[in-house]
C-alpha cells in the first residue's frame, strides 16, 4: 500500500501556504494506526426469529495475534443465543491446512482485479506494476494460506548444519532437514537452491524463524457480516417477485465478511466453508507487510519459493500481456524469490476493514443481487461484485473472478478517501431508473497517488453495473474534510431516491436533492447550505461519522436523528470533546439552528441513566440535543426502530472503555412511552441508558419476537489490562519486537473465546455488583499504573466493576454523583463532569489480548405491523419505516 504520509520538504512547503488546513488533514494521514473504538455487530439469518431456526454470525478477534473467528451461533424463537456453536470459520479454515499441505493452493478460491478485469489471485496473471506491490510469489501464497515458510541465510556463517532443524509453521514443531536431498529440495519435488546468492565472508544473519503460526482468518474488527440468503425486497415492478425471487427462493445462504488479512471473505452460512475469497487490488501494496516481510528489504536474502500447483485453468495460461519481464520467460526469474521473513510480525495492519451492504438490483435486463464494500483504514477504494449465486462460478479462479463488477479507488478519482463509507444501493431518478451505490467520499483524500485531491466532502453516485461515475456533488467547503456514509430517502413511494443525508467531519449536516430526472441537476439543497452544524458548548466542531437515522415527522417533513463522535487517529483516542446527539425537523425550508433546540439532560448513575423530558414547543422550536460526558461518543450508526432512536456510545478515555446502549424518543429526545427498557409497562420510568461493560461494544441488530417485543443483540469483547498494546510503527523500524513474542504464539488453529449471552437482568446485576464493589475497599485501584506493558491478563466481572468508574488516584466517584448531577443540570450537562477520568493508551489496538467475546441481548418493546420490513436498512416508504 502506498505511504500517505507527506515528505517532509512538501510539508515545508505546504505549512508556507496553508498551514491550519494541513495541520488538520495530517492527522488523518496514517489510517493504519487508527484506534479500534467499536467492533463489527453481528449478522442475523433472517430478522423474524419465529421459526427457532434462525442463526446469528458472530465476528471477533484476538488483539495480541491479530487472527479472527465468524461464529455461527443457533438463535431460540425468544431470541436467546446458543453457547455452542454450529461451526467456526477461522477453525475450519485451520484445520484443513493442517490436514492437507496444499489447502492453501488447491483448495481455496481467490480472486483479485487487474486493470478493472478480474483475475485469479496467483502471481502470474499480475501486472507488473502488481508484481512489484507484493514483492514476490511467497507473498502471495502466504495470503492465500502457505504457512509452511522457512527462512534460509545466505552467509557461511551463518548456514545450519545437514542435521539441523528447520521450523514447520504450520504444526508448530521442528522438522528435521533431510541431508538426501540435494540443494535443499523441498518436499514437492521443487528445489529452492539458492546458492548463487552465497557471497563469502558476508556475515548478514537474519533470524532462522519465520513468522509465528497464523490463522488463516485475519481479524475482523469493523466489517460487518452480511448474510445473503433468498431475496427479501419485495420490489413491487420488473417481476422481482414471481421471477427472480421465486428462482432464488432456496439459493445457498453466503455470509459475507471484510478481515484485515486481505481478503472479503464468502462463507457457506450452513456449513462455514469458505466459498471464496476477494483481495481488492488497492490492498497489495500492504501484503508483504502481513505476510511479515521487513520494511526495507534486501535482496540478498531471498529463498526461492516452490512454484504451487494452479488449478486447471491455470498451469496452462501464459499473461504475456502481465508479463514485462526483459528476460521474457514467463516470469521465472528472481520476481519469484521469496525473502526471508521477519522473525516477528509486525504491527496491525488494516485492509478491508470498511462497510459492506448487499442488495437486489435489476440490471441488464434482469434481477442481480450486488454487494459493494469500501476498506475502511484498509485503502482508498470501493468494490463491487456480483453476488447472485456466486456458487455457479467457483469451478476454476477465472470463472470466479467474474463476479467483479468494478473497483473505483483514489487512482481513478483522486477525491477519493480512505472508504469508511457504508454504500447505499438505489434506484435513480433518471430516465432509466438506473440503479447505484451511492457512497460519501471518505477522509484523507487531501494526497492520494501523486495527485492532489480537495479535501473535501464529495458525494458521489455510481453506476451499480459498470463502476461508471454518474454524479459527483461536492459541498465545496474549505479544509479537512471528508463525507461519511449517506442515509437515503424516497419522499413519493416510487422507489427511487429522492434525498441523501449525509454528515461530515467538519459537524456539518448535508442535504443532498436527487430528486430530478437529469442528473446534472442533483445538488446540495437548501442553496448550498448545511442543513446542520453541530457544535458543543466550547464552539468546537462535532464530527459526524455516522449514517443519520430517519423517520416522518407527524406535522410534516423528516425527522434526522445524528450522533456525533470520531475515532480516526491516535489522538481521538484521548480526545475529551464533548459529542452530543441530536434530534432535528427538516421542514424542508431552512437550515436548523442549534439555538432552537431544546435540551434534554442525561443523569450520571453508574449501571444505567435516566433523562430529563423537558417539551418541545414545535411552533418555535427545531428539535432537541443531548449532551454525553465528556470523551463519550457515537462511532456506530444510530438506528431508528419502534419509534426511538437506539446507538450504542463508548468513553475510550476511561480506562478500558466504557460502552453504554442508549435508546430515546426519535421526536423529543426524552426517555421513551412505552420504556424501552422497562417491560413491566413503568409508565413513570425514565431509564435512557443501561451500562454494557468494558472493552470494545458494536452497534444494536434488532430482531423481532411478536408484534410487540423485539431482541437487540449487541457483540462485545471484554477488556484486559488496559496497557497491554502491540508494537508500533517506531517500532518496527528497530531489532526490538522482543516484547511482542507472547503475544503471538498461539496455535494456527486458534477458534474464538467461549461466547457468553448476558440478558438485560444479567447487566442490571452487574451495576449493582459494581455499585456494591465501590462502596468497598480501594486498595487496588491504582493496579493499572503499575501494569507491565505486556500484562495481559482478561479482566474477571469483578475487576471490570472494579475499575470502571476510578478516577486517577482511584477515589471512590460515587459520593460526588448527586452534586455532579445537579452541577450538569446547571450547565446543560456539557459533559465537564468525567474530568478526572483516566486515558487510554493511544496506539492501533484496544488494550485487550486474550478477549471474552459475547453477545449482549435483552427482550425490548417492538412496534412490528404485519408486513412491516426489518431488512431494509434504508427509508424508502412510510408504509417500511413505521
Amino acid at each position: 500500500m502506498r505511504s500517505y504520509r507527506f515528505h517532509s520538504a512538501l510539508l515545508i512547503v505546504a505549512a508556507l501556504l496553508l498551514t491550519t488546513i494541513i495541520f488538520a488533514a495530517s492527522d488523518i494521514f496514517e489510517p493504519q494506526r487508527q484506534p479500534v473504538g467499536y467492533i463489527a455487530p453481528v449478522a442475523i439469518s433472517n430478522p423474524d426469529l419465529s421459526s427457532g431456526n434462525e442463526t446469528l454470525f458472530q465476528p471477533t478477534f484476538e488483539t495480541g495475534s491479530y487472527q479472527g473467528e465468524l461464529v455461527a451461533l443457533p438463535i431460540s424463537a425468544q431470541g436467546k443465543v446458543a453457547t455452542k456453536p454450529k461451526w467456526q470459520a477461522a477453525a475450519l479454515l485451520n484445520a484443513h491446512s493442517k490436514q492437507d499441505g496444499r489447502f492453501w493452493d488447491t483448495r481455496r478460491k481467490i480472486f483479485t482485479a487487474s486493470n478493472g478485469e478480474g483475475i485469479p489471485f496467483r502471481y502470474n496473471y499480475f501486472s507488473s506494476t502488481q508484481k512489484a506491490l507484493v514483492v514476490n510469489e511467497g507473498v502471495v501464497n502466504y495470503i492465500r494460506g502457505q504457512r509452511k515458510i522457512v527462512a534460509k541465510t545466505r552467509s557461511e556463517s551463518c548456514k545450519k548444519s545437514d542435521d539441523e532443524d528447520d521450523y514447520d509453521h504450520e504444526t508448530n514443531t521442528a522438522v528435521k532437514t533431510k541431508d538426501t536431498k540435494s540443494d535443499h529440495e523441498s518436499d514437492d519435488g521443487h528445489s529452492d537452491d539458492d546458492s548463487e546468492d552465497d557471497d563469502e565472508g558476508e556475515n548478514n544473519c537474519p533470524d532462522n524463524a519465520a513468522l509465528p503460526p497464523r490463522s488463516l482468518l485475519g481479524d475482523i474488527m469493523h466489517s460487518r457480516p452480511v448474510y445473503v440468503g433468498r431475496p427479501r425486497e419485495g420490489y413491487p415492478f420488473d417481476n422481482y417477485g414471481s421471477n427472480f425471487a421465486a428462482s432464488y427462493a432456496n439459493r445457498k445462504p453466503i455470509v459475507y465478511v471484510g478481515a484485515n488479512d486481505g481478503l472479503l471473505h464468502a462463507f457457506d452460512a450452513q456449513t462455514g466453508e469458505e466459498v471464496f475469497g476477494y483481495v481488492p487490488s488497492a490492498v497489495l501494496g500492504n501484503l508483504p507487510r502481513y505476510a511479515g516481510l521487513p520494511k526495507n528489504i534486501s535482496t540478498d536474502h531471498k529463498t526461492k519459493s516452490n512454484p504451487p500447483k494452479h488449478d486447471s485453468d491455470h498451469d496452462k495460461v501464459k499473461r504475456k500481456d502481465h508479463d514485462n519481464d526483459d528476460d521474457s520467460d514467463d516470469d521465472s526469474d528472481d520476481d519469484h524469490s521469496a525473502a526471508t521473513p521477519s522473525p516477528k510480525p509486525l504491527s496491525h495492519t488494516y485492509f478491508v476493514d470498511g462497510q459492506i451492504t448487499a442488495g437486489d438490483v435489476f440490471i441488464g435486463g434482469m434481477w442481480r443481487t450486488v454487494l459493494v464494500g469500501g476498506l475502511g483504514a484498509g485503502g482508498q477504494s470501493f468494490f463491487a461484485l456480483d453476488v447472485t449465486d456466486p456458487t455457479n462460478h467457483t469451478s476454476s479462479e477465472t470463472d470466479l473472478a467474474k463476479l467483479l463488477l468494478w473497483e473505483y479507488s483514489d487512482t481513478q478519482d483522486a477525491d477519493i478517501g480512505f472508504s469508511y463509507s457504508r454504500a447505499s444501493i438505489v434506484r435513480l431518478n433518471d430516465a432509466q431508473h438506473t440503479w447505484a451505490a451511492i457512497i460519501g467520499n471518505g477522509y484523507g483524500s487531501a494526497y492520494s497517488d501523486g495527485k492532489l485531491g480537495s479535501n473535501q466532502a464529495i458525494l458521489f453516485v455510481i453506476n451499480i453495473q459498470t463502476g461508471a461515475l454518474i454524479r459527483k456533488i461536492s459541498v465545496g467547503t474549505a479544509g479537512a474534510n471528508g463525507l461519511s456514509s449517506p442515509t437515503i430517502i424516497d419522499t413519493d413511494g416510487n422507489y427511487t431516491a429522492d434525498i441523501a443525508y449525509a454528515g461530515d467531519l467538519q459537524g456539518q449536516l448535508w442535504k443532498f436533492d436527487l430528486s430530478a430526472e437529469s442528473p446534472s441537476d442533483w445538488k446540495v439543497a437548501l442553496s448550498g447550505q448545511p442543513l446542520f452544524i453541530a457544535k458543543n458548548k466550547q464552539g468546537e466542531a462535532q464530527a459526524i461519522t455516522t449514517a443519520p437515522a430517519i423517520s416522518r415527522h407527524p406535522f410534516g417533513g423528516y425527522m434526522i436523528n445524528i450522533a456525533t463522535g470520531r475515532m480516526l487517529t491516535p489522538s481521538d483516542s484521548s480526545s475529551r470533546q464533548v459529542q452530543s446527539i441530536y434530534g432535528l425537523w427538516d421542514k424542508e425550508a431552512s437550515p436548523i439552528e442549534i439555538g432552537t433546540l431544546q435540551v434534554q439532560t442525561l443523569s450520571p448513575q453508574t449501571k444505567s441513566r435516566t433523562i430529563s423530558s423537558n417539551p418541545i414547543n414545535w411552533r418555535q422550536q427545531q428539535g432537541w440535543m443531548v449532551n454525553l460526558p465528556a470523551g463519550e461518543r457515537v462511532l456506530t450508526d444510530p438506528l431508528f426502530h419502534a419509534k426511538r432512536v437506539q446507538l450504542t456510545s463508548t468513553n475510550p478515555t476511561i480506562a478500558s472503555g466504557e460502552n453504554w446502549l442508549i435508546e430515546i424518543d426519535s421526536l423529543s429526545g426524552a426517555a421513551s412511552s412505552p420504556n424501552a427498557f422497562d417491560l413491566n409497562e413503568n409508565s413513570s420510568s425514565q431509564t435512557a441508558a443501561i451500562y454494557q461493560g468494558l472493552g470494545l461494544a458494536s452497534k444494536p441488530v434488532i430482531a423481532q419476537l411478536s408484534a410487540t417485543r423485539d431482541v437487540y443483540f449487541i457483540n462485545q469483547l471484554r477488556s484486559a489490562a488496559p496497557t497491554c498494546q502491540p508494537g508500533s510503527d517506531e517500532d518496527e523500524d528497530e531489532d526490538d519486537h522482543d516484547e511482542d513474542d507472547e503475544h503471538e504464539e498461539s496455535d494456527t488453529d486458534h477458534t474464538a473465546s467461549s461466547v457468553r449471552t448476558t440478558s438485560k437482568s444479567d447487566s442490571r446485576d452487574k451495576g449493582d455488583r459494581r455499585k456494591t464493589h465501590e462502596d468497598g475497599d480501594d486498595d487496588d485501584d491504582d493496579h493499572d499504573d503499575e501494569s507491565p506493558k505486556n500484562d495481559c491478563a482478561p479482566l474477571s466481572d469483578e475487576d471490570e466493576d472494579d475499575d470502571s468508574h476510578r478516577d486517577d488516584d482511584g477515589d471512590d466517584r460515587k459520593g460526588d454523583s448527586d452534586k455532579q448531577h445537579d452541577e450538569n443540570k446547571d450547565s446543560d450537562n456539557d459533559g465537564e463532569d468525567d474530568e478526572h477520568r483516566k486515558s487510554s493508551p493511544t496506539d492501533s489496538a484496544p488494550p485487550v489480548s486474550n478477549n471474552q467475546s459475547g453477545v449482549n441481548s435483552a427482550v425490548q418493546h417492538g412496534y412490528n405491523p404485519s408486513g412491516r420490513l426489518l431488512w431494509r436498512e434504508m427509508l424508502l416508504d412510510e408504509k417500511v419505516t413505521k
